[in-house]
């Protein structure tokens, strides 16, 4: 916020992830995966007055989630068939001077089967569907469907569509965030639906590969096209007014749809063990069907690139990313978002088998934004 301000934000996060993960084979034709997962999440939001250094807690978030994933893979002739199984639980709590929610458990399971066609040796598809339970927000699925020609050795064409939807997340639902320091407030809404996109592709991927002593390229491009239903956007409740701020809340909107297109290029075994990776991503329509309203929270261009460098066959690397976007569409009456530069470096050491240090300098040019973000400013992480 305002660095003369009265208040600024105070926070603490606590994240702990453990997972369990296997693969295994029975006979010569059938392969079996399954992993369980736990996420601890706790984030404690305070406000301290600046003069007094006294706090006031907003809120004390804490989520607890069990995720169990199953599939088992079926190697038959031409196809692999794979049927999945995923059940999940989560536990939602939260206190402060925001408000209370009571603890929330909250259970959805989900059952899927899909199929790869290896029609011959140029041509292969995709396709696969699941449907969905969850205690709040009922019974939902999925289906999707993907081709790729192999027109040439180094060029494969790909085309695609498919239904998909996103559940609206715990924070969109049940969770409030005040940041009146910068002018607004968000509340949750338990009455959201979920999103539903259609989506279609085109892509093209281009490989060159001549052997270990060469240099390996990869260019992908891609087109695509997404049709939103009941998408999930901020709406505002409370327009600002004095000195009390813009209150917003997570509401589903009309149909919209955008269009696009992503390149990628990637180049590896470079002079002095280097590989270079660039994207770019470009978003020339986002906007409502009827009435051609820009969507918010959107980029025309995004780009990142990055060099990387690996020595002591990978026991030690280094690395630096560069990534640019442009501003994002906001509200007329809320601050804008003007487009950033973000650089960031990093090194990793194997310090002994298993054992690896890793450091990183993130948002060196301390590119910040009190209201949109992108990042924190610049800081420095170390990880073991």
């Amino acid at each position: 916020g305002d660095p003369d301000g009265p208040l600024y934000d105070l926070t603490e996060t606590r994240d702990v992830d453990m997972r369990l993960t296997g693969r295994w084979w029975s006979g010569r034709n059938i392969e079996l995966e399954h992993g369980v997962q736990f996420q601890h999440f706790d984030h404690v939001f305070d406000k301290v007055v600046r003069a007094s250094a006294q706090q006031n807690t907003v809120a004390d978030t804490t989520m607890d989630s069990l995720r169990a994933r199953s599939s088992l893979t079926w190697f038959h002739g031409s196809h692999d068939i794979t049927p999945e199984l995923h059940a999940d639980l989560a536990m939602i709590s939260r206190q402060g001077s925001s408000g209370d929610i009571e603890p929330a458990n909250e259970v959805s399971g989900t059952i899927g089967l899909s199929d790869t066609w290896y029609a011959n040796d140029i041509t292969t598809l995709q396709t696969g569907g699941a449907m969905r339970a969850h205690s709040a927000l009922g019974v939902g699925g999925s289906a999707s469907s993907a081709l790729a020609i192999r027109v040439a050795l180094p060029l494969v064409l790909r085309t695609g569509a498919s239904m998909t939807q996103r559940l609206p997340t715990a924070e969109e639902r049940l969770l409030f965030f005040d940041h009146s320091e910068v002018g607004y407030q968000i509340e949750g809404n338990p009455d959201l639906r979920s999103e539903r996109v259609v989506s279609t592709f085109l892509a093209a991927d281009f490989g060159y590969d001549e052997g270990p002593e060469t240099l390996q390229l990869f260019l992908g491009v891609r087109g695509f096209y997404h049709r939103l239903y009941d998408p999930i956007d901020t709406a505002l409740v409370t327009p600002q007014s004095g000195s009390s701020a813009a209150v917003y809340s997570y509401a589903n909107g009309d149909e919209a749809h955008t269009a696009g297109a992503n390149l990628r290029l990637q180049v590896s075994r470079l002079p002095g063990h280097l590989a270079l990776a660039l994207s770019w991503s470009w978003l020339p329509l986002s906007e409502t069907v009827e009435d051609a309203e820009s969507l918010l929270l959107r980029t025309q261009h995004r780009a990142s690139g990055e060099l990387r460098g690996s020595w002591l066959d990978g026991r030690l690397e280094a690395w630096t990313v560069l990534s640019t976007r442009a501003r994002l569409v906001v509200p007329e009456s809320e601050p804008g978002a003007p487009g950033y530069w973000a650089l960031s470096v990093g090194a990793s050491c194997l310090v002994y088998e298993g054992v690896r240090l890793t450091i990183l300098g993130n948002n060196l040019l301390d590119q910040t934004n009190a209201t949109w973000g992108p990042i924190p400013g610049g800081h420095l992480m170390t990880t073991l």
